[in-house]
């Protein structure tokens, strides 16, 4: 019975791996902003957004995620590819070495777009067990906004823009978020 479940689970996982659009724009060398100006510009969400939560999803004013003084890491995902969603758990493991040794309070926010709300939240929290914050981008209002790519990032604190950039798998970028967090 117990391998019977576990090979349903991977057969699951398989097929959301295909039944995804995996040649998304994670890959894509797109800045976001000029690397002089990024400082300059102001980090904002709409007055209200939608937290994605396992059961049904809650409206919450911004406000309530951008606190004064604390770091704000902002993650742009595709839910709609899975190769993005799964690469979750890298950002998780990031988030989890980045707690322990960093002087600096920080809150992981990551902002998802897709067209299949239900099969995200199945991957994200039933075969990824994913705790951080989700904010559901239903419009790409953010998305556009910012011009963020998949998986891109920036690191917010008083709603300016401190760094941006992915630092999975960029060990440069990952020593500057880390400085930035010390």
């Amino acid at each position: 019975m117990k391998l019977e479940h576990i090979l349903f689970n991977r057969i699951v996982i398989w097929f959301f791996i295909f039944a995804f659009n995996i040649a998304c724009d994670y890959r894509k060398e797109k800045t976001l902003f000029d690397k002089n100006n990024h400082i300059q510009i102001v980090f904002s969400l709409p007055d209200t957004i939608e937290l994605i939560k396992e059961g049904n999803n809650k409206f919450i004013s911004s406000n309530d995620i951008f606190k004064e003084s604390i770091i704000q890491l902002i993650v742009q995902v595709n839910g709609n590819c899975s190769a993005c969603v799964f690469k979750l758990q890298k950002w998780d493991s990031l988030i989890c070495k980045w707690n322990v040794t960093c002087t600096r309070e920080f809150t992981p926010v990551f902002i998802v777009n897709t067209y299949d709300l239900m099969n995200f939240k199945m991957m994200a929290f039933n075969f990824l067990s994913f705790k951080h914050i989700l904010i559901y981008d239903r419009t790409e209002e953010i998305k556009n906004k910012y011009h963020m790519d998949s998986l891109e990032a920036v690191l917010v604190r008083n709603k300016k823009i401190l760094i941006y950039g992915s630092p999975i798998n960029n060990r440069k970028l990952e020593k500057e978020y880390f400085n930035l967090l010390n």
